[in-house]
């Protein structure tokens, strides 16, 4: 369902911090999605368009495979793939774990639910 990105364009936009968050998926190469603009997905249509709504644009963020590189100088890395997609190697590193429904956006109401739940989170995260 593209959470991070999600997560992402939302922390970006509300941040009160001098923090950049940046979307990365355990599974993109696996999908074959590595490298993907998220309008090469016709099935992100409503995701995309209820963003735009939320005056966030994710239609030119590309799907990126996370690499041990990636988390090279982070402050924070948050988790919000199903458990058993966790990459062994993160494991050793410490994370927060979201709990974020994995659904398919094909729905408006869809959408808004998993933006208030990330959204929820995000403003817990910078009160920290």
């Amino acid at each position: 369902m593209f959470r991070s990105q999600i997560a992402k364009a939302i922390y970006n936009t509300l941040a009160k911090d001098s923090f950049i968050a940046e979307s990365y998926g355990v599974s993109v190469a696996k999908l074959g999605y590595e490298g993907k603009k998220l309008s090469d997905f016709s099935q992100l249509s409503v995701l995309m368009e209820t963003m735009k709504k939320h005056g966030m644009d994710i239609s030119g963020e590309f799907c990126k495979q996370l690499h041990l590189k990636n988390l090279e100088g982070v402050s924070k890395i948050i988790v919000m793939a199903e458990k058993e997609s966790i990459l062994p190697w993160l494991m050793s590193y410490d994370y927060e774990y979201w709990e974020v429904p994995n659904e398919d956006a094909d729905t408006a109401d869809i959408v808004e639910d998993i933006i208030l739940i990330l959204r929820d989170k995000i403003n817990a995260l910078q009160k920290e």
